[in-house]
C-alpha cells in the first residue's frame, strides 16, 4: 500500500495486514517521508523494527537478540505471523480467534507468548486489523473472509475454513474444529453445525447454477439439432417404405450416442451432412422436432 494514500484511503476496503504492507514500501524505498507515518505509533516503530532487522551490520543471532530487546511484542508478532507457512501454525489459530471477538487478554492466555497481550495488540494491528469490522458482517465477509477464500481452500484448509468457523461458532466452534483437524472428535453441535452448512451450500451452488439454465438449454438444443443433421441419414436406393421405419430408428440411436457420449458429440463447424431428400416421405417428424424440411423437387409437368 502506498503510504502517501493512506490518508484518503477507506479503512474498510484495507487488506487485514495493510500496515505490514506499508512496512514493506518503506523497506523498498528509503527515501519515503516519515511524515506519513509518525502519527501511528505501531506503524512508526515497526519500521525501524525492519530496517534494523534488514541492516548488514549484525549477524542473525545478534539481531534477533538486539530486536527482543528493542521491540520485543514486535518480535515475537513477527515471528508468529512467518509461522503461518506451516499447517495449523500458531498464525491462523490466534488469527480464528481474533474472529471470535475475544480481548488480546483472553487470547494470550491461550498461548504461552512471552510477551502476552502486547504481542497479540502488536500482531492484530500490524497482520490482522479487523477488530473494527467484527460489528459489521458485510465489511468482515467483503475483506477478511474474501481474502481467505483468494487462497485454495482444499481438506487442510486452516484459513477461510477456521476463520468463518469461529466468527459464526465462537470459541468453541473452533476449539473443536482444530481438535478435530488434530485427529479428535467433534463436538455434536459443530457436527450438526457443519451437516447443515454443507447442504447450504449445495443448494446455493445450485441456486447460481440456475441462473444460467436458459444458456445451458440453447447450447444443448444446438448440440442435439446438429448431431441430428450429422447422424440422421437416409440412404440412397433404399425404397420408400423402408426409410420411414429407418429414420426413426436413426433417430433415436442418434438420440442414445448423446446420452452416452455428452462430451463426444461433434462441434457446429464439424456438421457437413444435411438431412437428405428422400421423395414420399413424410417430414413432418422434422418440423416438430426443429430439423429443416428438405425441398423436394416436383415431378415434371407433361405437355
Amino acid at each position: 500500500m502506498n503510504p502517501e494514500i493512506l490518508e484518503v484511503f477507506p479503512g474498510y476496503v484495507r487488506q487485514p495486514n495493510w500496515r505490514w504492507n506499508v512496512v514493506m514500501a518503506y523497506q523498498a524505498d528509503p527515501t519515503l517521508s516519515d511524515a506519513f507515518i509518525i502519527r501511528d505509533p505501531v506503524l512508526f516503530r515497526t519500521v525501524r523494527f525492519y530496517r534494523a532487522f534488514r541492516s548488514d551490520t549484525n549477524r542473525m543471532a545478534g539481531k534477533y537478540v538486539l530486536m527482543s530487546r528493542m521491540y520485543p511484542e514486535i518480535l515475537e508478532a513477527f515471528v508468529i505471523y512467518h509461522n503461518g507457512a506451516a499447517g495449523c501454525g500458531f498464525r491462523w489459530a490466534l488469527e480464528a480467534m481474533v474472529m471470535t471477538g475475544m480481548s488480546s487478554e483472553e487470547i494470550a492466555d491461550s498461548f504461552p507468548l512471552s510477551h502476552g497481550e502486547a504481542t497479540v495488540d502488536a500482531y492484530i494491528s500490524l497482520f490482522f486489523d479487523v477488530r473494527e469490522h467484527l460489528a459489521n458482517e458485510f465489511t468482515l465477509m467483503s475483506s477478511v473472509l474474501a481474502s481467505s477464500l483468494n487462497r485454495a481452500v482444499d481438506t487442510s484448509d486452516y484459513d477461510f475454513s477456521w476463520k468463518s468457523a469461529a466468527y459464526f461458532k465462537g470459541m468453541e466452534g473452533l476449539r473443536s474444529l482444530i481438535r478435530c483437524r488434530a485427529g479428535g472428535r467433534l463436538s455434536a453441535d459443530m457436527r450438526g453445525w457443519m451437516r447443515e452448512t454443507i447442504n447450504d451450500r449445495y443448494l446455493y451452488r445450485t441456486y447460481t447454477l440456475s441462473s444460467n439454465l436458459k444458456k445451458e438449454y440453447i447450447d444443448q438444443s444446438i448440440i442435439l439439432y446438429n448431431t441430428m443433421q450429422s447422424h440422421w441419414k437416409i440412404e440412397d436406393g433404399k425404397d420408400p417404405a423402408e426409410d420411414m421405419d429407418n429414420v426413426p430408428k436413426q433417430f433415436l440411436n442418434a438420440l442414445r450416442m448423446i446420452v452416452e457420449n455428452p462430451n463426444n458429440t461433434p462441434k457446429v463447424e464439424d456438421v457437413i451432412s444435411p438431412v437428405e431428400n428422400s421423395t414420399g416421405y413424410d417430414y413432418s417428424l422434422l418440423e416438430r422436432v426443429g430439423l429443416p424440411v428438405p425441398e423436394i423437387p416436383k415431378a415434371p409437368v407433361l405437355m
